[in-house]
């Protein structure tokens, strides 16, 4: 609802969702799923890097301590951008009057200047800079430990090796070029609602996001025979439903050969 800080909720979804609290609560549900979506992919880079560099190292250790540690980061972010957006709510009510839409309702809405949107706005873009430099810095050394130690591994599995970061590499750059992007300028734009064609680019960069995981999708696909292989057996095995749905008596004569 640029230029005004509001966000009106439509669809299915509002007729459950009653007050602004729930409102905000629901969209800040959303935002700590794209934020936590950021971090997965820099702790892959991690952990690619340290099995890399650390393996016989972290091999002494349980593995659940990696999974508690990944736990702990995500728990830890989601409660901070839970924090950070109930910090920044405000009340359809208290918000200035000039910058409202006539209609008000299922709208909910955010502090439009001032200390708290600074924040907010410095948290995020901080979070989704920080995610691409650890991305970055990341796959480099995961590169670089792949050359150096080229002489010490057998060559399948250097070639494995090479193979899965390659894939990493690819996804991950589509993952920031049609998500980490958009998601980076709508944030800006958002928390500069009175710029020109404010509206337009988070629109367009809305958009944009949407599609992100349609293309993410077809890739991995593309990439991963394993994926591709599942992906196959899912489909056949719907199809012999559909067939054993329509013709039921061929299902059953088949049945009687096999037990004779």
């Amino acid at each position: 609802m640029m230029p005004a800080l509001c966000f009106r909720m439509d669809g299915l979804i509002s007729y459950a969702l009653k007050t602004e609290e729930q409102r905000s609560m629901y969209f800040t549900a959303i935002l700590i799923t794209v934020v936590n979506c950021c971090l997965s992919f820099v702790t892959t880079f991690i952990y690619r890097y340290v099995t890399l560099a650390f393996g016989s190292t972290i091999s002494r250790y349980y593995k659940y301590f990696g999974y508690v540690s990944c736990v702990v980061g995500h728990f830890i972010l989601a409660v901070a951008v839970a924090f950070l957006f109930k910090l920044w709510l405000i009340p359809v009510n208290e918000y200035p009057v000039d910058e409202l839409p006539e209609k008000t309702e299922n709208l909910f809405c955010y502090h439009p200047e001032g200390l708290k949107l600074a924040l907010v706005k410095y948290c995020l873009l901080t979070c989704y800079a920080g995610v691409i430099l650890a991305i970055v810095l990341f796959a480099g050394l995961s590169v670089r430990e792949l050359r150096t130690k080229r002489h010490h591994l057998e060559r399948n599995t250097l070639n494995m090796q090479k193979e899965v970061l390659n894939s990493l590499l690819i996804i991950t750059g589509i993952a920031l070029l049609f998500g980490g992007v958009p998601v980076f300028v709508y944030t800006f734009y958002i928390t500069h609602s009175k710029l020109p064609l404010a509206l337009e680019v988070a629109s367009a960069t809305t958009l944009i996001a949407l599609n992100y995981g349609t293309i993410y999708v077809v890739l991995v696909l593309f990439l991963f025979r394993s994926y591709r292989k599942v992906l196959c057996n899912i489909v056949g095995s719907f199809k012999n439903i559909f067939v054993n749905v329509n013709h039921p008596s061929s299902s059953i004569t088949r049945a009687i050969h096999a037990v004779a």
